[in-house]
């Protein structure tokens, strides 16, 4: 459990330092903002990514050790459902990882 909320720190810490930086820098970043997911022409649910800067490029932010296609599955799931086009991985493990993805 202590592993998990190790984990759990650290994720946060990162994700509202980018949230931090990329807003004193002058972007408009929205953090968790609902996206709506449809399926023929009706609402099934919300994807909730961890950033939406310039509501342009979705911005999921990791914290593991160890970088999982999982995470880009995730990603594109939410693009997919959206009219988004672009999209970003960024995983604070031992070193920082980044991953560009477009559809």
């Amino acid at each position: 459990m202590l592993s998990a909320m190790a984990f759990w720190r650290r994720y946060i810490i990162y994700h509202k330092s980018l949230f931090i930086e990329l807003s004193n820098r002058g972007y408009n970043v929205e953090t968790e903002k609902p996206i709506e997911v449809r399926y023929a022409n009706q609402v099934v649910g919300d994807f909730f990514p961890d950033l939406l800067v310039e509501n342009k490029v979705i911005v999921e932010v990791k914290a593991v050790d160890k970088y999982a296609n999982v995470f880009e599955a995730q990603l594109l799931n939410y693009l997919k459902a959206t009219a988004l086009e672009v999209g970003l991985i960024i995983n604070f493990g031992p070193s920082v990882e980044v991953k560009r993805m477009v559809l």
